[in-house]
């Protein structure tokens, strides 16, 4: 029970007013205060201290101090002037209002400063991230250059010990072509051109001489020299290769059934063994589009072949037998749901999802005479989910069943048990009975 405080005292100036309120404790345990312009709360269970203030204040500037006594609290006036009262003579009624007003403006103050507090925090982490990022980059920075240097100094060992040693050419030495060499290609210039080579490269292939300065020294002979290299360039045409035409080569091979060349083969041989295989192909139900003969590429008589393999439980080769069909007569929904009823055999269920999901589509209009197809096509869809577990998605394919059968005992007893399935309760789905 709450016990209300009304033994205080308090002093005024123009600035300031100072409430002393004795507490049986001077502990901070428990203790909580709330401050507003014009409200004024103190409370440690039991005890409450609780004023409507005379005068507005500012309610971030209180200060409260624990004494020996009890609680001394300062509060700073808005206005300069004395005031009559400490308190407002309200109603119970009227302090109720007031009460919840200071708990509201309190709240919003709290929630305002816990948003502050996340900004500056999100801000914080901001600039953590952009330090570290700016850290991580002069690092690979750092990283890349010494990388960079590494093999810029691994690149130059490799070229100082692979490099050859270079000689440097006196200023006296000067490499030119000899007169008599340059007359020499002039004849052969014509034998050149009959080859397709040309000229520049019949010029670079002379062998060049190297002339010392004593050579060089009577500037006629040099000069002589550099004019029959013009000379010889000027005076012998260019003669250019001839373009080649384009052509296109056809290579044919023989086709092959044995990787062995046609010359190794024994063609008498590989035609019964390919004979014997296609016939245990046929015995088996695995049927290929090659060896199937004319009859035998007809969609009925595929689907009975399939139906018969389902018979005997040769799941496998009914697949085979309904898929060619299907390639044969892909607008027959009978053979989509034979096909998914061998997938659901095999626990093969996405296959059985999209079989079943492709009959029911070529099953429109929905009418009288295709109603037990849709039946058996939603029993399938409904048995798959199940098995993959999606209960609630099996429950809604079993209810849709059951309302184009309502009087089927065997699905009104599978709709029992997928509900309880779907439930969480423990059943088995191997109950089901209304598969075919």
């Amino acid at each position: 029970m709450a016990i209300f405080i009304n033994n205080y005292t308090w002093q005024q100036s123009n600035k300031k007013v100072t409430i002393d309120v004795p507490f049986t404790t001077t502990s901070k345990d428990k203790m909580s205060i709330i401050c507003t312009s014009n409200y004024l709360k103190v409370s440690k269970p039991p005890y409450i201290f609780e004023a409507v203030l005379a005068q507005p204040v500012e309610h971030d500037a209180t200060v409260v101090k624990l004494t020996d006594e009890g609680i001394n609290i300062e509060l700073v006036k808005l206005t300069e002037k004395r005031w009559s009262d400490l308190r407002q003579n309200l109603t119970k009624e009227e302090l109720v209002v007031e009460r919840e007003k200071a708990l509201e403006f309190v709240a919003r103050l709290e929630a305002e400063a816990a948003e502050k507090r996340g900004e500056e925090r999100l801000n914080r982490e901001r600039l953590s991230v952009k330090e570290q990022m700016r850290v991580d980059e002069a690092g690979r920075k750092s990283r890349e250059a010494a990388q960079q240097q590494e093999k810029n100094r691994a690149l130059a060992e490799v070229f100082r010990v692979t490099s050859p040693p270079r000689r440097r050419r006196r200023p006296s030495e000067v490499t030119v072509f000899s007169v008599s060499e340059l007359t020499e290609s002039e004849e052969n210039c014509g034998q050149d051109t009959e080859l397709g080579l040309p000229e520049e490269q019949t010029l670079r292939e002379q062998e060049p001489v190297t002339v010392s300065s004593s050579a060089c020294s009577t500037p006629s002979k040099g000069a002589a020299a550099v004019s029959a290299v013009h000379a010889a360039r000027s005076a012998t045409p260019a003669a250019a290769a001839p373009v080649r035409t384009a052509g296109t080569i056809r290579c044919a091979f023989t086709p092959r059934q044995f990787p062995s060349a046609a010359r190794e083969s024994r063609s008498e041989e590989e035609q019964e063994w390919l004979r014997k295989q296609a016939d245990k192909y046929r015995r088996d139900g695995a049927l290929d589009e090659a060896d199937l003969r004319p009859h035998e590429k007809d969609p009925r008589w595929l689907k009975e072949r399939g139906d018969a393999f389902y018979q005997h439980g040769n799941y496998l080769a009914a697949i085979n037998a309904y898929s060619h069909a299907i390639h044969a007569a892909s607008n027959a929904p009978e053979l989509y749901s034979n096909r998914a009823a061998c997938h659901l055999r095999l626990n093969n269920f996405h296959k059985t999802l999209e079989d079943s999901s492709s009959a029911l589509d070529l099953l429109t209009p929905a009418v009288e005479a295709n109603r037990v197809s849709r039946l058996r096509c939603h029993v399938r869809r409904g048995t798959a989910l199940l098995r993959l577990g999606a209960c609630s998605e099996a429950l809604a394919e079993y209810e849709m069943a059951l309302s184009l059968d309502p009087n089927n005992e065997k699905l009104v007893q599978d709709v029992k048990t997928v509900r309880r399935l779907a439930e969480g309760y423990d059943s088995d789905p191997d109950e089901l009975s209304a598969l075919d």
